[in-house]
């Protein structure tokens, strides 16, 4: 069955698009020595995926002010504070003043903040709770 559906994949039309295929017995999952072997190339596909694509190198500086905006939210229950504030922030955790907004727009691409420097009226804004 295998070989048979690899095979009209490879053939189809889209077969060039189609590069790692991996065709799984579900029913043997977890059966130890019964166990479908693609389960094995399969987990170490994935493994290997997320150890070199999901992993985001982020400085220690730029966790650690990502965790007292954290708190700011929860102990001063402010959810918008203005870049200046931001920045001084970002001095308490040892980040260089120019290198803020690069944090605040990294932490704003993972949902984290709001930061649009690109829009007159919010430039100067950094919404700590987008959830609020």
């Amino acid at each position: 069955v295998k070989a048979d559906l690899r095979s009209k994949l490879e053939s189809a039309a889209f077969g060039e698009v189609v590069k790692r295929v991996c065709i799984i017995d579900n029913t043997t999952a977890g059966k130890g020595e019964k166990e479908d072997e693609t389960y094995k190339y399969l987990r170490k596909e994935i493994y290997e995926f997320a150890s070199e694509k999901l992993i985001v190198k982020t400085p220690v500086t730029w966790v650690l002010f990502r965790k007292v905006l954290q708190v700011l939210v929860r102990q001063s229950k402010k959810n918008v504070v203005t870049l200046e504030y931001a920045c001084a922030v970002g001095a308490a955790c040892k980040i260089n003043p120019k290198d803020v907004p690069a944090a605040l727009m990294f932490y704003h691409e993972l949902g984290v903040v709001l930061f649009y420097p690109h829009i007159e009226g919010l430039r100067d804004k950094v919404i700590l709770s987008p959830k609020w």
